[in-house]
């Protein structure tokens, strides 16, 4: 379980104020979760908001909560980007890794999630359940994932994973 995520939501303001509470809601829910099923130290890369990103002379990889940081998004099918991973390199940058979360409430006292890993690599994105809960169940595609940095999901999909 990561902590520091889970203070990150109770300290750090919504870099969105205009979005719907509903909105709000759904976002530091799927937050809330990502926090439970990634490891204490997941964060091992440094933050950059995409937006004072300065890809002059910072090769290397960075990660963004679009949540905190304002970035700007685009929301596929309902899904919300949770984290992007950006790797910059020769003055260009690109996002090889995203983590994106949905939920649906099947019925008043159930809700389905999952939180997807996005390698965005290859000439095809492919995806992955990180976490996955369906009628009470819970389920992943990504063994030992609660013991996971950043850095080792990048190594994954910098290895063709």
């Amino acid at each position: 379980m990561n902590n520091n995520l889970k203070e990150w939501l109770r300290s750090r303001p919504s870099g969105y104020p205009e979005l719907s509470h509903d909105f709000h809601v759904k976002f530091q829910a799927g937050l809330g979760i990502f926090a439970t099923y990634v490891s204490e130290d997941f964060f091992d890369i440094q933050e950059q908001p995409m937006d004072r990103m300065d890809v002059s002379n910072q090769d290397g990889y960075y990660y963004s909560i679009p949540y905190f940081h304002g970035d700007s998004f685009s929301s596929h099918s309902g899904e919300i980007p949770l984290l992007y991973v950006l790797r910059v390199k020769d003055r260009g940058f690109f996002y090889p890794l995203r983590f994106d979360f949905n939920a649906t409430v099947v019925e008043r006292d159930r809700v389905d999630f999952w939180i997807k890993v996005y390698d965005q690599t290859g000439s095809r994105t492919t995806s992955r359940e990180l976490a996955y809960h369906e009628k009470g169940v819970n389920y992943t595609m990504i063994p030992d994932h609660d013991k996971m940095k950043l850095s080792d999901f990048i190594k994954e999909v910098e290895s063709g994973g």
